[in-house]
């Protein structure tokens, strides 16, 4: 997923505006400039969301609120939320969990190795950020060097 850094800040921009001018109580005024950077707000979060299914195999971002037939809203569960429910209904802990995330973790860490380095360097910027990411490398370089 590429980001363009000065239309992303924009729009990061223009979103503040709008929030600001509805936490005020005003309209939101939208400008003919509006259209494109929501658009691209849209696929962004898009590209998030299918990330995310990708990755984390995670079907849907956000609740599904449904109407019933009284006309009442009301939360949907999600099949993503189905486990959560489960744990609970089940009696388990979060400390119950521990032994098959760490299990779906070492597979994950496992993958990412095998795929090298440029696998290796795309999950650790995506977990950590390039900054972090380089002064970790950075950090390992100079422990490789004071090795024996």
């Amino acid at each position: 997923m590429a980001i363009d850094g000065p239309v992303f800040r924009a729009q990061r921009k223009r979103l503040l505006e709008l929030a600001d001018a509805l936490n005020r109580g005003k309209a939101a005024q939208l400008g003919s400039d509006d259209e494109e950077l929501l658009d691209g707000l849209v696929n962004l979060t898009d590209a998030i969301a299918d990330q995310a299914a990708d990755r984390y195999r995670i079907d849907a971002l956000l609740p599904v609120w449904e109407e019933d037939d009284a006309g009442e809203t009301e939360q949907r569960i999600q099949p993503e939320d189905r486990p959560t429910t489960l744990v609970t209904d089940l009696g388990l802990s979060d400390e119950d969990l521990d032994e098959i995330v760490h299990e779906v973790a070492s597979k994950t860490a496992s993958d990412v190795n095998n795929g090298g380095v440029s696998s290796q360097i795309e999950y650790l910027v995506a977990q950590l950020g390039e900054e972090e990411t380089e002064k970790s490398l950075r950090l390992l370089a100079g422990q490789k060097g004071e090795s024996p």
